[in-house]
C-alpha cells in the first residue's frame, strides 16, 4: 500500500514505489477489472507547506469492445503529478480536485484514494478491439466480426422520410 513517510522528506525528495492488489476493496465500484497489480512509482518532493509528487502508475485492464462486446486487454500507463497541501474546512472543499488535503499531524499520507481516483480518470471509458471491427448486428445480435448474418439493412424511418414523397409542379 502506497503510503508516504513525511519524515523522510525532510532529508530531500523521496521514492514512492509499491503496489495495489487487483484485489483491493479500493476497485470496489469503480468499474475497473485489473489484471493485475497497480504498480506504483512516484517521487515526492517537500515545497512550502506541500507535498509534490511525481511519477506513473501501471496495469493492465480487463474491458469489453464498445462494437461486438468481446473481451480487451488493455495495458495502462498513466503519468502522475500530484500536489497535497494541509488544508481545512472550507479551503480544503474549494480546491477538491486540483489539490489533496492531509492532516498536518499526520506522519504518513495515504496514497490510495488519490490514486485510484488517477487512474480513473486515465481510462478511456470505451475501447474497440480493432478499429476495422464491425461489431454486432442490430437485429439478430451475430457479432459481425465472427458470422455474416441474412439480415437486410433497413433503416428506420426518421422525421424527414415524409418529404421525400413530396411532389412539386
Amino acid at each position: 500500500m502506497p503510503k508516504l513517510s513525511r519524515a523522510a522528506l525532510a532529508h530531500g525528495p523521496t521514492r514512492v514505489t509499491g503496489e495495489i492488489a487487483a484485489e483491493s476493496a479500493l476497485w470496489q465500484d469503480s468499474g475497473l477489472q485489473l489484471l493485475e497489480p497497480l504498480a506504483v512509482e512516484l517521487t515526492a518532493q517537500a515545497g512550502g507547506d506541500g507535498i509534490w509528487l511525481q511519477g506513473h502508475l501501471r496495469t493492465r485492464l480487463a474491458q469489453e469492445c464498445r462494437r461486438c462486446l468481446e473481451p480487451v486487454q488493455q495495458a495502462v500507463e498513466v503519468p502522475v503529478d500530484l500536489l497535497f497541501e494541509p488544508l481545512q474546512g472550507e479551503e480544503a472543499a474549494e480546491l477538491e480536485g486540483e489539490v489533496y488535503a492531509f492532516a498536518e499531524r499526520d506522519a504518513e499520507i495515504d496514497l490510495r484514494d488519490a490514486l485510484r481516483e488517477q487512474l480513473l480518470l486515465a481510462v478511456p471509458p470505451y475501447v474497440v478491439c480493432a478499429e476495422d471491427c464491425r461489431g454486432l448486428c442490430p437485429r439478430c445480435g451475430a457479432n459481425r466480426n465472427h458470422t455474416a448474418c441474412d439480415c437486410a439493412d433497413e433503416r428506420d424511418p426518421g422525421p424527414w422520410d415524409a418529404l421525400k414523397n413530396l411532389q412539386f409542379d
